[in-house]
């Protein structure tokens, strides 16, 4: 990430790029709650071209986020980052793994990170689903 590793290159990218969507609604009791319409993603298909490029925003925009924190920071840490749909934060639990940073030659991190998903993703997906737009 601290090298901007092009997006579609990225483990990120490799990850999601094909995903299955399958919201729940959990409303009331657990045995009342239900699986809603299952949307499959495929982000290299045209249909999903807006989704895929903000995705890739985020993406750089978190790369930046990510070195800013490194450069600026009272810690010399990554923190937290947003994007409009992804999020970078700390993943881990007792005992915690450290990231070391071959770039700037020194630990980044005391706990590892991971992306996660934001609510707005969920939101456009659902929406865009509705529309008709998938």
């Amino acid at each position: 990430l601290l090298s901007e590793k092009n997006f579609y290159e990225s483990r990120l990218f490799k990850k999601i790029k094909n995903l299955l969507y399958v919201p729940i609604s959990k409303d009331g009791q657990p045995s009342d709650w239900f699986i809603l319409s299952v949307i499959h993603v495929n982000l290299e298909d045209k249909k999903f071209a807006e989704l895929r490029n903000q995705l890739e925003k985020d993406y750089y925009e978190i790369c930046r986020k990510l070195k800013e924190h490194i450069e600026t920071s009272k810690d010399g840490f990554i923190h937290t980052s947003n994007g409009d749909f992804i999020q970078i934060r700390s993943k881990d639990s007792k005992p915690y793994f450290p990231i070391y940073s071959e770039i700037y030659k020194k630990y980044v991190s005391n706990k590892n990170h991971a992306f996660y998903f934001k609510k707005d993703f969920m939101k456009y997906i659902l929406k865009a689903s509705i529309e008709g737009e998938f």
